[in-house]
């Protein structure tokens, strides 16, 4: 009897020590709880630039360059920039029938302010993707080279379709000259000097040299070969402004 008294005055002051040690933390104030001294949050601001940030100012977005259509997709823009300094912006932009126009235009003033589209060609074959980028090169000498692939015998897609079908598995790679900063352009030419049809050509990427001349590289099926999609590895350089014969530069690559 004695032990279970005993005992439970052990408890009870347990109990009593516990109640105290809790009121006491819980009357303490927030600001004497140490969670984060004002010197860590200096620290933090200094470190952050917390407090540099009401500094900067909202400004408005910055409006579309031209009037879209709605029943248009427009797709893989890319800048540039000429001997001028202008800016350059491309596109290509299909309708509902998969009608697709390579459209470039210009800016004087850094890109604030854009020029009205131009055509350069028109087509349901033309293409223009991350793997094969339809490009527009500005030379010193002031004329524009335009360089896209192309399926000439690719036809109209039914409304409601995705646009472009037909034409093959065969590609042309093919290029299109301005001398009148872009208003006019000539017909598209092949790239490559081989009239074979049928046979891919694509995957490629152009460039303007030191020299004023056109490189382009680019993969091409190989003829005649057995094998599932065979191609090697070409490139095609300008004289003159006139693509010469292309070059093997590896027999298999893919």
């Amino acid at each position: 009897m004695i032990k279970l008294i005993v005992s439970l005055n052990v408890l009870l002051f347990s109990f009593l020590t516990f109640l105290s040690t809790t009121k006491s933390v819980s009357s303490k104030s927030n600001s004497e709880i140490p969670m984060c001294s004002t010197s860590q949050v200096a620290g933090i601001n200094q470190w952050t630039g917390a407090s540099r940030i009401s500094q900067f100012k909202s400004i408005n977005a910055t409006p579309s360059v031209f009037v879209t259509d709605d029943t248009k997709s427009y797709s893989m823009p890319l800048l540039a920039q000429t001997p001028k300094e202008e800016v350059m912006l491309s596109w290509t932009e299909k309708d509902e029938k998969g009608m697709t126009a390579f459209c470039f235009s210009t800016s004087t003033d850094k890109g604030k302010t854009f020029s009205d589209k131009k055509v350069i060609y028109a087509g349901y074959g033309v293409g223009n993707s991350r793997l094969f980028r339809a490009k527009v090169l500005a030379k010193k000498d002031g004329s524009l080279v335009a360089v896209f692939t192309n399926r000439p015998d690719a036809q109209a897609q039914p409304q409601g379709g995705q646009g472009g079908r037909g034409g093959g598995r065969g590609g042309e790679l093919v290029f299109s000259v301005s001398k009148d900063a872009g208003n006019t352009w000539t017909n598209p030419q092949a790239v490559d000097t081989d009239p074979t049809k049928g046979l891919m050509r694509g995957f490629f990427d152009a460039i303007l040299m030191a020299n004023d001349e056109i490189a382009v590289a680019y993969l091409k099926d190989v003829k005649g070969s057995t094998k599932h999609e065979e191609r090697d590895l070409r490139l095609s350089v300008t004289k003159n402004g006139v693509f010469q014969t292309e070059k093997l530069l590896d027999a298999v690559v893919c």
